[in-house]
């Protein structure tokens, strides 16, 4: 199974070259800070509009687990896939609202931005 899912962004100031230049800088966080990860991105797509961006993602499931002791002789493992869709598309908002947040912030806003 995997998972999709998109982010949009609101272009405020154009500068002929942002897709390219943002697009740039996106394919570098997401390799750096969660290719580096366990998770698999299978698509990072990058669209145009007229007033904005959308990133559209694709990447491997996201199962959630923990260890736990129940005897000196054994763990057990909890896994959980119950809210993996949201983990994927917050992980995807976040690293696009600190990179324009630190990048970009004069020329793009996220579109019903959450607080992170």
């Amino acid at each position: 199974m995997s998972l999709q899912g998109e982010v949009k962004i609101r272009i405020l100031i154009d500068s002929g070259d942002l897709l390219k230049e943002f697009e740039s800088a996106y394919r570098s966080l997401v390799k750096m800070y969660i290719e580096s990860t366990t998770i698999a991105v299978r698509i990072l797509r990058f669209e145009k509009g007229d007033n904005h961006l959308i990133i559209l993602f694709e990447c491997n499931d996201i199962p959630l687990s923990y260890f736990y002791p129940l005897n000196e002789q054994d763990n057990e493992i909890r896994k959980s896939k119950e809210y993996e869709l949201k983990i994927a598309q917050s992980l995807f908002e976040f690293w696009s609202h600190w990179l324009i947040k630190t990048f970009f912030i004069e020329e793009l806003s996220l579109l019903n931005p959450r607080v992170y």
